[in-house]
């Protein structure tokens, strides 16, 4: 086949046609010769520019290479030529949603977005693609009750869609709807392309255990595991056995944890009677959000650790005792939204008769040095989650974005104020200032999009509250 493609590309004394070079950068796309099929549709192109199909396939492309702007610019030129291309209305909406994720005055993109996705359920509405969309950016707006009746559109068209299920349950979570929620929770694994572990074994189905063992996996993020791990002490009291498989860093914490008989690594499968994911436990367990097994601590740092960051924090003087984390380290594609800069959090350096100590570990850690907000880097000295957790208490009070450092110090019962995101992930609802997860921990959120700015200054505020009741009760 390649060698057929060479000859019909070669010299010869008429010049290919636009739609043999089209069909040519169709198979070059297939086989992901992402740069060879980019030639051939612009070369389609040049000799017939008003085809919308050529169009296509060059944002397609372009789109498959990360290069989005111009991806969007030929989904444009698609739109112009046919205003009923779906598929293009449809690539075009998602580039633009992914867009207005990292941009803090991007409304209008939001808004071309939205309006692309009701088009398409309006020029199709048998199209379940067109109400998922949808559905997915309301979402990512908090416009919960919008979002929901596009995902039942959606399923009520192919009750089969994962993605529609998962999508859904985000929201039905967020809306306090548990049970149902953590029932579409389980089509996750469909829906992200991760593959569902399977074992000889069966999977724990919330039958009583009568000492049987259960093998326990994470999955996703640091901070998932250490929100979910509080139901290993339920699963315990049911009569289970629990052997817990868990990330490296979290090894040393974990094992601490009441009813975890053992932790292995990664690439350890122990003998077991049953497998479950750590993540769909609080739906076996049958949570409800005013059942939420929210008793702190479950997670402890050991005293020998704490004693030994205590002598790396030997500083005299009276100040408060911060813990700063302004990234999020996650590799889910909504990570970035959950993100700040130092630079956002300028508000911070100027609330007298604190000291800041960084938490950030990875890539971002490095802004520490930049001295935007002055603070005390000892992440160097961090190996894990265990030494983290050593810092942590020893400190007076942690604040953080959504991050497995906010997670890490609610498990512990610490102080922690969470700075989130306008539309934050289903666990941060309802709208209030105190978490259900968490006892300890205060929400912050962003009454703007992208307004982290704001943020801070509400932190700072009540930093300033904070240190001075400090300074006025501590001993001269």
């Amino acid at each position: 086949m390649l060698e057929w493609i060479k000859g019909v590309l070669a010299p010869r004394n008429r010049r290919p046609a636009a739609e043999e070079l089209y069909r040519l950068g169709e198979a070059e796309a297939l086989r992901r010769n992402n740069g060879a099929a980019e030639d051939l549709f612009r070369r389609a192109i040049a000799l017939d520019a008003e085809r919308a199909q050529y169009h296509f396939g060059l944002g397609c492309v372009l789109q498959a290479s990360g290069r989005l702007e111009a991806a969007a610019d030929s989904y444009r030129r698609v739109l112009s030529l046919d205003g009923a291309f779906l598929p293009a209305m449809l690539n075009l909406g998602s580039i633009l949603q992914a867009a207005s994720e990292h941009a803090g005055s991007a409304e209008s993109l939001f808004e071309e977005a939205l309006a692309l996705f009701r088009r398409v359920t309006e020029i199709a509405p048998g199209a379940p693609e067109g109400w998922i969309n949808l559905g997915f950016v309301l979402e990512r707006r908090a416009r919960l009750r919008e979002a929901r009746a596009a995902y039942d559109r959606a399923l009520a068209l192919d009750p089969t869609l994962a993605d529609a299920r998962f999508n859904r349950s985000l929201v039905l979570l967020a809306q306090g709807e548990y049970r149902a929620g953590f029932e579409d929770y389980e089509f996750r694994w469909p829906a992200t392309g991760f593959p569902r572990p399977v074992f000889a074994a069966p999977e724990w189905d919330g039958r009583p255990l009568g000492g049987q063992t259960v093998f326990l996996y994470t999955e996703q993020g640091f901070g998932d595991a250490i929100q979910f791990v509080r139901y290993v002490a339920l699963l315990a009291r049911r009569g289970g056995r629990a052997l817990l498989r868990c990330q490296p860093e979290l090894r040393r914490m974990f094992e601490q944890v009441t009813g975890v008989a053992g932790v292995v690594a990664p690439d350890e499968v122990p003998p077991f009677d049953f497998h479950c994911s750590l993540l769909s436990l609080a739906g076996l367990l049958g949570t409800t959000i005013d059942t939420i097994p929210a008793e702190v601590p479950y997670l402890r740092a050991d005293p020998q650790l704490v004693a030994a960051w205590r002598e790396r924090l030997r500083e005299e003087g009276r100040a408060l005792r911060v813990g700063l984390a302004w990234s999020s380290q996650s590799l889910m594609p909504n990570a970035a939204g959950k993100s700040t800069t130092l630079e956002a959090l300028a508000p911070l350096r100027d609330v007298p008769g604190v000291r800041y100590y960084s938490l950030q570990v990875g890539s971002a850690g490095r802004e520490a040095a930049a001295g935007l907000v002055p603070m005390t880097d000892l992440t160097a000295g961090i190996a894990d989650f265990a030494d983290t957790a050593a810092l942590v208490d020893n400190l007076d009070l942690v604040v953080s974005v959504d991050t497995a450092v906010a997670h890490l110090a609610g498990a512990m019962g610490r102080p922690v104020w969470t700075m989130l995101r306008h539309a934050p992930d289903w666990r941060w609802y309802p709208d209030a200032a105190q978490s259900k997860w968490y006892p300890t921990m205060r929400l912050y959120r962003q009454r703007a999009r992208g307004d982290w700015r704001g943020v801070a200054e509400e932190v700072a505020r009540d930093l300033r509250a904070l240190a001075g009741r400090r300074a006025a009760t501590s001993p001269t």
